[in-house]
């Protein structure tokens, strides 16, 4: 009976363990599946570190760029600037201005009209015994002149060359009042190139003293 009692006792312990050893297992196993989990969470957020740091390293090259870049900006645009001045402060001034110093009669056709005062002659381009201008640079320049007549008209041409590229028709003929007319031409010229005021026709008088001027001007643009 002894014997019985002690194999029961032996049994059951024994069942005790089983039980103990299946928990355990079960709680192994839980943990086992739990870190496995985590593991597969970690290696995703280590991919996602990586992508990001890759990510921050093409940033970080990108933004040298871009500053390596902004850098040879400024130099262009400092050069720039320099070279702008180097052209401002190297650069002649261009430009006249004369008038007649008296009122002139009798103009025949084609006759050049010679304005002899000079009040400006930047470049030295304008001859006041010929009333001629002659380019001493090519680029775009503008010419005007004026003309008063009084009981009287006055065709004048402006020319380059032997091209006409300007007309001006003050007239008075028939008024006691003086008439004026301004005319402004903007053209390209080259070097060399002769550009003076003529009459055309029926240019009798033109009036010019200390009450008006007829005059001739150009500049360089």
């Amino acid at each position: 009976m002894l014997t019985f009692s002690l194999l029961v006792l032996v049994f059951l312990e024994n069942e005790i363990h089983a039980e103990i050893f299946d928990n355990e297992m079960v709680t192994l196993r839980n943990d086992v599946s739990r870190l496995v989990n985590e593991n597969k969470i970690m290696k995703a957020q280590l991919y996602d570190f990586q992508r990001m740091k890759s990510k921050m390293l093409e940033f970080e090259r990108n933004l040298k760029g871009l500053n390596q870049t902004q850098t040879y900006i400024l130099d262009d645009i400092e050069e720039f600037r320099s070279t702008q001045k180097r052209q401002s402060s190297s650069s002649e001034v261009i430009a006249f201005h004369a008038y007649l110093a008296n009122s002139i009669s009798s103009l025949g056709y084609h006759h050049p009209i010679t304005f002899e005062t000079e009040m400006t002659n930047k470049g030295s381009a304008y001859n006041h015994y010929t009333g001629t201008f002659t380019v001493p640079e090519t680029g775009i320049y503008v010419f005007t002149w004026t003309l008063v007549v009084k009981l009287t008209l006055c065709a004048t041409e402006l020319v380059l060359n032997n091209s006409i590229i300007g007309e001006s028709y003050p007239d008075s003929e028939h008024d006691a009042d003086n008439a004026s007319a301004t005319e402004i031409v903007i053209r390209e010229a080259e070097v060399g190139d002769a550009v003076f005021v003529r009459a055309k026709s029926g240019c009798s008088s033109i009036r010019s003293d200390t009450v008006t001027r007829s005059s001739f001007s150009g500049w360089k643009l």
